[in-house]
């Protein structure tokens, strides 16, 4: 059973899958999963070290969308390659931001890689297109 903020963000991945409709996503949460899929049928989905190999290989071209879901605590040592990997297709959804990794959110904020933010207070959400002036929002969600 998940719990009320729990929800909450599943709702938002919900909306920001029907929003984005990616063509592969992947979290490694299966709980968020379930709101992605429903809101983006086509969607093919896996886990964040998948990403990680496959973009290795290029396997995954730059013109597939991309929804990425990570849990900033547990994804802190593989965040600079996944960065790397990040094009303007791509959609990345940080939770829990906290005041103990908050500085690592800071960090991911002003990577070269990164274009606009949307700091949640639970959760990030990160677009990585360059085309736009890079700014960072404060929403209360």
């Amino acid at each position: 059973m998940l719990s009320k903020h729990q929800h909450k963000l599943g709702r938002l991945f919900f909306r920001l899958a029907n929003f984005w409709q990616p063509d592969f996503c992947y979290c490694d949460q299966p709980q968020f999963l379930k709101y992605a899929q429903a809101g983006s049928h086509r969607m093919k989905s896996g886990a964040i070290l998948e990403f990680l190999e496959k973009s290795a290989f290029h396997c995954v071209p730059n013109t597939d969308r991309i929804l990425i879901w990570v849990d900033l605590e547990y994804a802190a040592d593989v965040l600079d390659e996944l960065l790397t990997k990040c094009t303007s297709q791509t959609l990345l959804v940080v939770n829990g931001i906290n005041k103990k990794n908050h500085a690592l959110w800071k960090k991911l904020q002003a990577d070269v890689h990164v274009g606009i933010t949307y700091h949640l207070y639970y959760c990030g959400i990160v677009f990585f297109d360059k085309s736009v002036y890079k700014q960072h929002y404060e929403v209360n969600f």
